[in-house]
């Protein structure tokens, strides 16, 4: 049975707080817009169960996947620069690497006087290392909040070469 993971999602444009998260090899973190939801996501676009984080095996060894279990898709962006976001394929876990961004939904309708970011919920996954001192002190959060800004500019970039495929 895999030992359990400990990550913490960062949220761009829509999203709140930090929040922590230990997953163990039955548990999922659940986003959607049930309001239950392990992450709430109120937009449009949004299904009740979007998608969910959730531990698989690939390869012989255990993976933090993100599934995606919507009708308008759930988008990950490997991390580095250079890798665009790419769509998930409905119900297949695909592994989330530290830092790696997820963005719901994939699909988006366009509205006049929204941009793509008023439409659309990102966060990225941060592993904690084992041992790794947890208490925040000041400086590690202006160093968070600069990663923020830098994951949310990065995703307005991004979005701009998303193009959104008419029905």
């Amino acid at each position: 049975s895999p030992p359990a993971v400990q990550f913490t999602l960062r949220f761009g444009s829509n999203g709140g707080e930090p929040k922590d998260f230990t997953l163990g090899k039955d548990s999922a973190v659940k986003i959607g817009r049930d309001p239950k939801s392990d992450v709430p996501v109120n937009l449009p676009g949004i299904s009740w169960n979007h998608a969910e984080l959730r531990l698989r095996e690939l390869d012989g060894a255990w993976r933090l996947c993100a599934v995606d279990l919507s009708s308008n898709g759930t988008g990950y962006k490997a991390p580095g620069e250079g890798s665009g976001i790419k769509r998930l394929p409905r119900g297949e876990g695909a592994e989330v690497q530290d830092t790696g961004l997820v963005v719901v939904p994939m699909k988006i309708k366009a509205e006049s006087g929204k941009n793509a970011m008023d439409l659309r919920m990102c966060f990225s996954v941060e592993f904690q290392k084992e041992g790794k001192d947890r208490k925040q002190d000041s400086g590690q959060t202006t160093a968070t909040e600069t990663q923020n800004e830098a994951a949310k500019n990065q995703v307005e970039k991004k979005e701009e070469k998303v193009e959104e495929k008419k029905e």
